[in-house]
């Protein structure tokens, strides 16, 4: 193995409280639930969950559930500026400068999982080139992420958890308790990062949201008016209507039919 990778998969045992000062390291949970203690404070990342954690991050590992299993990549500063020479150095600085957690698509997820099988049972001339190809992964699912979420965000990592489960439309069906719990965070600590950062609320995030979503199938799609009640999470389109209403003035039938005028 390339003697600047620390790489391994741990399923039996998990790390002290520490810091990596020297460089960056990734953290990807193969199967269930982790706690993780960074810098003072609790969070959950279960499986699919992809973390970069900078040199000042201090942590520590703690199985959540029997499954848990994850892979540790690290790599001195030096190395990853090499990596990454094509990127803008701008961009590379914003990318590095935050700690990052976020959940992988599960195609991905299994991508990476077949991946790292194969760096198990390969010889170790192989095992090395796999294990770039793995970083180059875990590189590209970074700035994936970053060009969804925005590189102006400097904010907490569980708000930026928060607003990347709201850019999937699916995400929006479901009860705000719902994706507080996927965030690893309670309701009254991410209620609190998000009028920090954001300076609302984290009830009325998700309703701008919901807003904005509704607003744009209602003006630039021809779904009934029943279904995008139940693509917001609504039981029935009456609270739907009285939500709409409450919020831009106008019943979601008059503001559609007035965006096709």
């Amino acid at each position: 193995m390339n003697e600047w990778i620390e790489f391994h998969i741990q399923d039996n045992g998990f790390s002290q409280y520490h810091a990596h000062e020297l460089g960056y390291e990734f953290i990807f949970v193969i199967s269930g639930s982790i706690k993780q203690r960074l810098n003072g404070e609790d969070t959950i990342i279960s499986a699919g969950n992809l973390c970069l954690l900078r040199p000042t991050d201090k942590h520590s590992l703690k199985k959540e559930t029997d499954d848990a299993s994850y892979i540790a990549l690290g790599m001195p500063r030096d190395k990853i500026s090499n990596l990454l020479d094509w990127m803008p150095k701008s961009v590379e600085e914003n990318m590095l400068k935050n700690y990052v957690s976020f959940k992988l698509s599960q195609a991905k997820a299994l991508e990476i999982i077949r991946l790292t099988n194969s760096i198990i049972v390969s010889s170790n001339e192989r095992s090395d080139q796999l294990i770039m190809v793995l970083i180059m992964t875990f590189f590209s699912e970074l700035v994936l992420y970053y060009n969804d979420i925005g590189f102006d965000k400097n904010h907490h990592p569980g708000v930026l958890q928060f607003i990347q489960l709201t850019e999937s439309a699916d995400n929006l069906s479901l009860p705000m308790e719902q994706l507080i719990e996927k965030t690893g965070y309670s309701y009254p600590h991410l209620n609190r990062l998000f009028l920090e950062d954001m300076g609302i609320s984290v009830g009325k995030y998700l309703q701008s949201k919901k807003i904005n979503y509704a607003k744009f199938l209602l003006s630039k799609s021809d779904k009934p008016l029943w279904f995008i009640s139940e693509s917001l999470g609504f039981s029935n389109y009456s609270h739907f209507s009285a939500f709409f209403k409450n919020n831009t003035g106008i019943s979601p039938l008059t503001f559609r039919n007035d965006s096709r005028e």
